[in-house]
């Protein structure tokens, strides 16, 4: 069994992470997935941040109020001990990217070309 290559220009994502599958390890293929959802997640934090100094600055919230929002973004950013986004390997099986409980069963055991997965 031959693995499709997804096309470098129409791939959807569900292409793209079969693919992945075949030639990743699960751990190597998670920290991947870590390294997008950490940066996506630190953006969101930095956006609340900004908002919050926003609305603090135009007098919509009160300078001693703002510590719910900053508590929040600092929560949940990677950049400031928030943990890792995924915190468990997604899969494009799963209603539409969610956690992967099929692992490695969801994982293809061929490598592109027919080769065995090493």
């Amino acid at each position: 069994m031959s693995a499709h290559l997804p096309s470098r220009f129409s791939a959807t994502p569900a292409e793209v992470d079969q693919y992945l599958r075949t030639i990743l390890a699960e751990d190597t293929y998670l920290n991947y997935q870590r390294v997008i959802g950490n940066l996506a997640v630190e953006e969101a934090a930095k956006d609340i941040r900004m908002e919050t100094a926003s609305l603090k600055a135009h007098g919509v919230l009160e300078p001693d109020k703002d510590w719910a929002a900053s508590s929040a973004a600092d929560h949940i950013d990677p950049m400031k001990g928030g943990g890792h986004y995924p915190s468990v390997l997604l899969c494009s099986q799963h209603s539409g990217f969610g956690p992967c409980p099929g692992a490695p069963r969801c994982t293809p055991s061929t490598a592109p070309g027919g080769g065995s997965r090493g």
